[in-house]
């Protein structure tokens, strides 16, 4: 039977000045923002949807992200991402069936591979690149689970 390691245990197991773990990313603590945005039912393909603003030095945990709405019509696909890269947390998520969605659950986003920190304040935005039909007052709540150094 062979034994694997991650990185972080390798790293943990016998650390060196080169493979030692930054401890603000590896312990920090988690910072949690849920924000609800209620459908006009007239959004568009390409619409900007502002959600929050992320301080300097987050680190998006983007496999901890999620949304979680009823139903919201027709179809509803979305990306999420900030002006650096519109598609950075989540890209091309389906919610047209409603209930919990990961932000992963469509293509992989660049930051769920490579986590990163903002070296200023971003503004997260939600942009619709698929839509039919959809209703007015559905509610879309987002989780976004950040750490900070």
């Amino acid at each position: 039977m062979a034994t694997f390691n991650s990185t972080v245990f390798s790293a943990e197991n016998a650390p060196t000045i080169a493979t030692r773990l930054d401890g603000r990313i590896v312990g920090a603590k988690l910072f949690v923002k849920q924000v609800k945005y209620e459908l006009a039912g007239t959004e568009t393909t390409s619409d900007i949807i502002n959600i929050c603003k992320l301080p300097p030095g987050s680190v998006p945990v983007v496999s901890l992200c999620n949304v979680f709405c009823e139903d919201p019509g027709t179809t509803l696909v979305i990306d999420v991402g900030t002006s650096a890269d519109i598609d950075e947390l989540a890209d091309g998520i389906t919610l047209s069936n409603g209930g919990l969605v990961a932000f992963t659950s469509g293509t992989a986003p660049a930051l769920a591979r490579t986590p990163a920190a903002y070296s200023g304040e971003v503004t997260v935005y939600v942009t619709p690149t698929s839509v039919s039909t959809l209703t007015a007052g559905a509610d879309l709540i987002f989780t976004i689970v950040y750490s900070q150094i």
